[in-house]
């Protein structure tokens, strides 16, 4: 089920200083969290290849799109030098 609790997360302070949460969004959040995993979490009682982090982000075996492929792509977007240390470093890879 994971360790790594939302609730308790550094980032929380971070992103309200951002501005890019707001205490309502960590109380809606973690509600839904507290349902879905921690933010290590790993399922597969799914019909889904891969289903990772707290909102279960997935990959459908079939095609290998789904959440997760679509949310590390936008990532890979966005800090490529990130991107390039934590997947392409490791051998995992999307287009």
């Amino acid at each position: 089920m994971g360790t790594l609790s939302l609730s308790t997360s550094k980032f929380w302070d971070e992103l309200k200083k951002e501005g890019k949460a707001t205490e309502w969004n960590k109380t809606v959040i973690t509600a839904v969290f507290k349902n879905e995993g921690k933010l290590d979490s790993i399922q597969a009682y799914d019909d889904q290849t891969v289903s990772a982090g707290a909102m279960q982000k997935t990959i459908r075996k079939e095609t290998g799109e789904g959440q997760l492929a679509d949310q590390v792509y936008e990532f890979k977007r966005d800090y490529p030098e990130l991107y390039k240390r934590d997947f392409e470093d490791r051998g995992w890879r999307v287009s």
